[in-house]
């Protein structure tokens, strides 16, 4: 897997099925601004290999968008990703964003930037050893009641990749992370999107997991 961190929006290239999931899909009720409740995931392949996939220190910040008109929206986001591994496999890659949604739109566009930090070793409450990273930033189309995926890393022909790691741990750390989208009408949500490929000598596995959603205003 290439490891070229692009700062281009992965929107042709979503996740499949993501780009025409209906907005109500990504759930009811979503947080306010604030810190976020993450989530976590433990699942076991058919060798006994166990992955660990957490999402902590969540949070968003709503801030008013540079166009200053009320159908534009704009969040800063936080948040850590650990991924723990046991058993029969010494490493695998990591794929992570936000899946975006707007409910009523004007021919919505969006896109993010800030940094992204890869932080292998990682743990639950622990410290990251973290190196400069890149956000990623472009535009897309947002259908009425349709959400799409924004990839923190993209290859160099903008889709979606992520990060490797080896050993038994590994993970992404990102601050201060903005998405913004534009033409907005009704409530606009988000959530993150966090994936794990692990790979060992008589199994491929992948873990997702899912971060609340919330509002982005």
């Amino acid at each position: 897997m290439k490891n070229t961190i692009s700062r281009r929006l992965a929107a042709a290239a979503g996740i499949a099925g993501v780009s025409a999931v209906a907005l109500a899909a990504m759930g009811t009720g979503a947080a306010a601004a604030g810190p976020l409740p993450g989530g976590k995931t433990v699942q076991t392949l058919d060798d006994g290999t166990q992955v660990t996939v957490s999402l902590f220190g969540e949070s968003s910040t709503i801030s008013p968008a540079m166009s200053a008109i009320p159908t534009s929206r704009n969040v800063w986001l936080n948040g850590k990703i650990a991924v723990n591994v046991t058993g029969g496999a010494e490493g695998g890659s990591i794929e992570a964003g936000y899946i975006v949604g707007c409910q009523l739109n004007f021919g919505a566009s969006a896109g993010a930037a800030g940094g992204v930090e890869v932080a292998p070793p990682a743990t639950p409450g622990g410290e990251f050893d973290t190196t400069p990273g890149a956000g990623v930033e472009g535009g897309f189309e947002l259908s009425p009641g349709e959400a799409t995926y924004v990839a923190f890393f993209t290859d160099e022909d903008g889709n979606n990749s992520g990060i490797d790691f080896e050993g038994a741990t590994g993970g992404i750390a990102y601050s201060q992370e903005t998405f913004a989208v534009h033409g907005c009408a009704g409530f606009a949500e988000a959530k993150a999107y966090v994936k794990v490929t692990v790979e060992t000598e008589s199994t491929t596995g992948i873990v997702t997991l899912y971060g609340s959603p919330f509002s982005i205003g």
